[in-house]
């Protein structure tokens, strides 16, 4: 489905169309929202609150998702899809040590959004943390995004490009982060 076809709906049926929109792609939905304030078409405010309301609920569906996936089903099968025990219980180390965080990068990194979250139902997180962690990357995060749409809104396929160009770059970062921070130290092991 086209960003122009979306647009059209959003026209038409206004917040209806908003919140399960929303749910489904945060971002751009609320680069659109954005540009139909501009418009006129929509209320700045209310725009605001229904996208978050979309990004919290797409969120909890996220964490109820790593809740259905228990610790067992990922020791146990978890090697189809390349988590393995050892590999599981360093993340889940490491996300319980800095869980504000991982869930900030997952929120603000289109790439790693979805699994920052479905981790964070997947070792149990608690909920409420859950929920204030992830609306504190949410609240500046869709006001930036309608901010966007609001100046640039006639931009929207190009903004949608550069939001995903964005998230490729944050990804390269991040693989040669942890390639530096795993490989340094064995290439360092061997020399001495």
């Amino acid at each position: 489905m086209s960003l122009a076809v979306i647009l059209s709906w959003l026209t038409t049926y206004k917040y209806f169309i908003l919140l399960p929109t929303a749910i489904v792609e945060g971002p751009i939905i609320a680069v659109l929202a954005g540009f139909l304030v501009y418009l006129g078409a929509m209320n700045f405010y209310v725009a605001y609150l229904v996208v978050i309301l979309g990004d919290f609920i797409g969120d909890i569906l996220y964490y109820a998702i790593g809740a259905l996936f228990s610790r067992s089903f990922i020791m146990k099968h978890g090697h189809y899809f390349g988590v393995t025990p050892e590999r599981y219980v360093d993340l889940e180390a490491r996300f319980k040590k800095h869980p504000l965080k991982i869930l900030l990068f997952g929120k603000f990194s289109h790439v790693f959004g979805g699994a920052t979250l479905v981790v964070s139902g997947m070792i149990r997180m608690n909920l409420w943390k859950f929920i204030l962690y992830t609306t504190a990357g949410t609240l500046p995060k869709t006001l930036v995004f309608l901010v966007l749409g609001f100046f640039f809104g006639r931009s929207y396929e190009l903004i949608n490009s550069y939001i995903n160009y964005g998230s490729y770059i944050i990804l390269a970062v991040f693989v040669v982060f942890v390639a530096g921070y795993y490989l340094i130290p064995k290439i360092l092991k061997k020399r001495s």
